[in-house]
């Protein structure tokens, strides 16, 4: 079922982390109690990293001002294309990941 990164509670509702999944970053988030979301941690502009940003629920680059909603399309800024969306699971307390 994916690539299991460790268990739920490494991270807190309302946070996020990089993780690395078969040595590619993935920008894991934690909404709220059940719902997770996961992307490529990479921008799709110049590869910088991203970061999710809670009090405006969208997922930044701060190398030239690229904005991402929780969907992975482009808000604004130069990004080419969507950041690359994974599917995330939790089974038995684990979290796994699947590209």
């Amino acid at each position: 079922s994916g690539y299991r990164v460790g268990p739920a509670d490494m991270l807190a509702p309302g946070s996020s982390r990089v993780v690395f999944v078969a040595d590619r970053p993935v920008l894991l988030i934690r909404r709220n109690q059940h719902q997770w979301l996961a992307f490529s941690a990479l921008c799709t502009h110049r590869r910088c990293g991203v970061s999710w940003a809670p009090q405006r629920d969208v997922i930044l680059c701060p190398c030239h001002g690229g904005v991402f909603d929780l969907s992975g399309n482009v808000l604004q800024g130069p990004p080419p294309s969507a950041l690359p969306r994974y599917a995330v699971e939790v089974v038995h307390g684990q979290v796994y990941i699947r590209f």
